[in-house]
């Protein structure tokens, strides 16, 4: 590649980046979902606790880890909203900070607003995207074209990465790694040690960023290494780097929630609770109440006491502070409980109803696989009154002239553009992997990078799904990925027709 195409290269990369931001754009604000405060906070709390350096967004009262002077405190209409604890269900002055949220994602955000309204941080989470891709195409011996080009500005128009990477969550980054882990599994013969560095500095990012993301990578790992039992000395030799870059970032997650623990401890005096997510989830799915109802309270488990309020949905079980909710909604010591008893808990209810967990983890499963929709990205009134008790005043008051706040975000439109868009897309990949002919016809690299993207986006919805809940958010966020494939077996293909037609005048050309 010459200094020009280099060049080509890199601008074609920046506009394809710029051209994902549109709907923050297009809002006038990136877009914030309501966990978005919890993650600046807690990033905000670690600068307080290391350097003593308030924000707008920090603590007051108990919870705050550096005290404002009193000459210099504000009410929250005055210019901040930061009263609430730092996240949900969490106190500092009670010495409980709920895990869930990560801080390094938190850190990211932390940064954009610094550098003003967010903005830095979603061109970072842009080209994070685009350099997936390069990668993507590098491992399925795919070359950057016009048609490529192209092909960017379908991605940016109706798919749904421009919503995910213009909104303040980390979910864009589980696409990202299903790109990243497909490349490596599909084409790591394709890709140089540079490569694979940047792969693995990409992955490391999106491990850290949030729990689900940790446990996709860690299942297309397990999955990866059980391949290889099908597969000769050579490709098991050639397969091995990429085993190793997807179990180093798998490491990397483990050291980051290590080192968040014992900053936490040291700062606190107490490690962080892990909310009992699968606890929730079993028990709004049956099995875990009916275990509950039929062996409360000779069981002896903290979550008898609380058997009145229950059933309940898994986000209110957590979450909701009033007497509806649980986890949220109780003292300290008790969360520490409900916590540490969740994995005897699990294990009971499994015991206890095997069959019937099973049955509604795979119909959970398979709700999610169905499922897709941008409803995330306009502001209901719940999310409204949410956020003018976390938001800064000065975000709040920008916030309140977007799209988004007033309900004018192109959202309904869009929903039907991107289902479409993944629908024909999957045409064309099960094409691609089931006709013998068209399979033939494509790069063998591509075709594994295919079979890998098929497999994160199944995994995706298998961990969500099960561990979480089916909602249209988590197969979203992973969704535009199956256009992206689709879009490289066109140019392949494109690619593959015009060699054959150069070869036949070739061929027909008098000696």
């Amino acid at each position: 590649m010459n200094g020009r195409t280099r060049l080509s290269a890199a601008l074609a990369a920046v506009t394809f980046g710029a051209a994902l931001l549109w709907p923050a754009l297009y809002n006038g604000q990136p877009i914030f979902f309501g966990d978005t405060s919890a993650y600046i906070r807690g990033a905000d709390a670690g600068v307080q606790a290391v350097f003593h350096r308030r924000s707008a967004w920090s603590l007051t009262g108990g919870d705050a880890i550096v005290q404002r002077p009193a000459a210099a405190t504000q009410s929250p209409r005055a210019g901040s909203a930061a009263v609430l604890p730092l996240a949900r269900g969490s106190s500092l002055e009670d010495k409980s900070v709920v895990s869930g949220r990560s801080p390094y994602y938190g850190a990211l955000l932390y940064v954009g607003d610094l550098a003003g309204g967010f903005w830095l941080s979603i061109a970072l989470q842009a080209e994070a995207v685009v350099l997936a891709i390069i990668l993507m195409l590098r491992a399925a011996r795919v070359h950057w074209s016009p048609l490529l080009l192209a092909g960017g500005a379908v991605i940016a128009g109706v798919t749904t990465a421009p919503f995910f990477v213009s909104f303040l969550e980390p979910d864009i980054f589980a696409g990202v790694a299903v790109l990243l882990c497909a490349a490596l599994l599909g084409g790591s013969e394709e890709l140089g040690l540079a490569d694979r560095l940047l792969a693995f500095a990409l992955l490391a990012v999106c491990v850290l960023v949030h729990e689900s993301h940790v446990l996709l990578v860690a299942a297309l790992l397990v999955l990866g290494a059980a391949s290889l039992i099908f597969r000769g000395a050579h490709a098991r030799a050639l397969r091995r780097p990429a085993l190793a870059v997807l179990a180093a970032a798998v490491l990397v997650a483990v050291a980051g929630e290590l080192a968040f623990s014992a900053a936490v401890k040291h700062v606190i005096g107490a490690p962080p609770l892990r909310p009992p997510f699968l606890m929730a989830r079993m028990i709004e799915d049956g099995p875990g109440y009916r275990y509950l109802r039929a062996t409360c309270p000779q069981n002896g488990l903290t979550i008898c006491a609380y058997l009145d309020r229950l059933p309940v949905a898994a986000n209110l079980f957590l979450w909701d502070p009033s007497t509806r909710g649980v986890f949220s909604a109780v003292a300290p010591p008790v969360r520490r409980s409900l916590a540490a008893e969740q994995t005897r808990f699990v294990l009971a209810v499994l015991a206890y109803a095997p069959w019937t967990e099973l049955r509604d983890a795979l119909r959970d499963f398979g709700t999610q696989l169905t499922m897709s929709g941008l409803e995330e990205f306009h502001y209901p009134q719940v999310l409204k009154q949410s956020f003018e008790e976390k938001i800064p005043a000065a975000h709040l008051q920008r916030m309140k002239r977007t799209a988004a706040y007033r309900g004018t975000m192109p959202v309904g439109p869009f929903s039907f553009v991107t289902v479409v868009a993944f629908g024909l897309a999957a045409i064309v990949v099960l094409a691609a992997l089931l006709w013998p002919r068209l399979r033939r016809a494509l790069p063998q690299p591509l075709i594994a990078v295919t079979v890998w993207i098929v497999a994160g986006v199944i995994l995706n919805a298998a961990v969500c799904g099960i561990l979480s809940g089916p909602h249209n958010r988590y197969a979203a966020r992973v969704a535009w990925v199956v256009p992206l494939a689709a879009l490289l077996i066109g140019a392949a293909a494109r690619e593959r027709r015009g060699s054959r037609v150069r070869d036949a005048a070739t061929s027909a050309e008098p000696a």
